[in-house]
C-alpha cells in the first residue's frame, strides 16, 4: 500500500490483510510496557479501521471478486470526495505504521 495504492482500486487480497489485522487488534487488547508505543499501537488500530471504512463505503466488489473498484455511477464531484478521503486516510495509515515502527525500535521493543 505504502507504494502502490491508487484510491480508485483496491485488491480484495490487500483489503482481506487490513480486515485480519483490524479484527486481531480489537480482539487482542494487548498493552505494551511502553506509553508512547502503546499509543502508537492505538493509533494504527483507529487509522486501520477508519481506512477500511472509507473502502467499504466508497469502492464496490468488481464481478470476479478480486478488486474493489470506484463506481462508474458516481458523478465526478463525488468521486473526487471519496478519492480525497481515501488518499488522505491513507496517507494517515501509512504515517501510523512508520510510525509504530519507529516508536518500537527506537525503544528496542523488537
Amino acid at each position: 500500500m505504502k507504494e502502490s495504492y491508487l484510491s480508485k482500486y483496491a485488491p480484495v487480497e490487500y483489503v482481506n490483510v487490513l480486515d485480519a489485522v483490524h479484527d486481531q487488534m480489537q480482539r487482542n487488547v494487548i498493552g505494551l510496557d511502553n506509553t508512547e508505543a502503546n499509543q502508537a499501537y492505538d493509533r494504527l488500530k483507529i487509522t486501520i479501521g477508519n481506512f477500511r471504512s472509507l473502502v467499504s463505503v466508497n469502492l464496490f466488489m468488481d464481478d470476479d471478486y478480486k478488486m474493489m473498484t470506484a463506481s462508474q455511477s458516481w458523478p465526478w464531484e463525488q468521486w473526487r470526495e471519496a478519492s480525497h478521503q481515501l488518499n488522505e486516510a491513507d496517507d494517515a495509515l501509512v504515517k501510523a505504521y512508520d510510525d509504530f515502527l519507529r516508536i518500537c525500535h527506537r525503544n528496542q521493543l523488537f
